[in-house]
């Protein structure tokens, strides 16, 4: 009898492609490699571009074997400072990466240390979220958590990157895998990626739904959120307080321009380049999260109202909804 695979839904980003790529490395690979063992699971993690964004799927079985041992690991060794030194080391080479325009072999090497720099990246996160590990190692490890911005620095330069290397593919850049650099595919062919391709580390690259994939492969099962459409929903109060305001859904970067003062904010996870739009929020509810997220953190410090981990949010809400974040009770209502 074959295994099945249940994949679950983590998060959606406005991310590139390659730096989920350098995710589903870390996961199958790379965080194998720094604890020294092998990965028995065929699936970790999948990746979904759908609507311009990326959904991480991830098996959660498999992701829980995997923290149990990277938490086995560090706390019988001192590979967390290992990596934290690593980290520095990269991070400067990663600096002076930034500092020019790359040429393709330039940019393809630097790939390899973007690989690495986000492998050790989740590997310190999942340090840092081991409630099993306590004293120095542990704290380490939250230090650096908080500083960590790989994901959203290694994803601009690639970006930037890419639009520098080949500017007919202006606006696709998220759509591109690592391999297809010395032969990008045709414009047309990364348009329609966006609105659904789906990438399961080294064995899946197919313009697809999720849905017709499964059909085809009986192993597989993606696991929706079941949901009906309802005029109030609960999360988790971060932030307490009241608001009132117009809702506006914020999925991608481009769209933060476009958010206008005392909207309520309603995203799938805020990053830091959503700053100058939370600024302006009224209030902040996204789908995931919990205390320690970024838009927790954030929202404490600006002590603006914030319910986090709704899971359905941004299906439930649409941009010009007229809300109430009571963040008191944990509730978004329509009004």
């Amino acid at each position: 009898m074959k295994t099945k695979y249940v994949f679950e839904k983590l998060f959606v980003r406005d991310t590139t492609l390659i730096v989920q790529q350098a995710g589903a490395n870390a996961h199958h690979k790379g965080l194998f490699d720094i604890i020294n063992i092998k990965n028995p699971f065929k699936y970790m993690t999948a990746h979904y571009l759908n609507d311009d964004v990326i959904e991480v799927w991830k098996v959660v079985k498999s992701l829980q074997w995997l923290k149990k041992k990277i938490s086995e690991c560090n706390l019988k060794t001192e590979k967390i400072k290992e990596v934290l030194k690593e980290q520095k080391i990269l991070e400067k080479k990663f600096k002076e990466m930034l500092r020019k325009k790359p040429t393709l072999e330039e940019f393809k090497e630097s790939l390899k240390i973007i690989f690495k720099l986000v492998t050790n990246s989740f590997f310190i996160n999942y340090t840092a979220l081991d409630n099993n590990l306590k004293g120095e190692k542990k704290e380490l490890a939250l230090k650096a958590r908080e500083k960590d911005t790989i994901i959203d620095d290694t994803d601009k330069y690639i970006r930037k990157s890419i639009t520098y290397m080949f500017p007919h593919l202006k606006g696709c850049e998220n759509a591109l895998l690592a391999k297809e650099l010395d032969n990008p595919p045709k414009k047309e062919e990364l348009i329609r990626r966006k609105k659904g391709f789906l990438m399961i580390y080294d064995e899946v690259y197919e313009i697809t739904k999720l849905s017709e994939y499964e059909k085809k492969n009986k192993e597989i099962t993606f696991k929706k959120t079941k949901y009906k459409q309802t005029n109030e929903i609960k999360g988790m109060t971060v932030m307490p307080g009241k608001a009132e305001g117009r809702v506006r859904i914020l999925k991608k970067k481009d769209q933060i321009k476009d958010f206008k003062e005392g909207e309520i904010l309603i995203s799938p996870m805020t990053t830091p380049d959503f700053l100058p739009a939370m600024k302006k929020a009224a209030a902040i509810v996204t789908d995931e999260g919990s205390i320690t997220c970024h838009a927790a953190i954030i929202s404490r410090e600006m002590k603006k109202p914030c319910i986090v981990g709704t899971k359905i949010a941004t299906k439930i809400f649409k941009d010009g909804d007229y809300v109430e974040v009571d963040a008191n009770k944990g509730i978004i209502k329509k009004l």
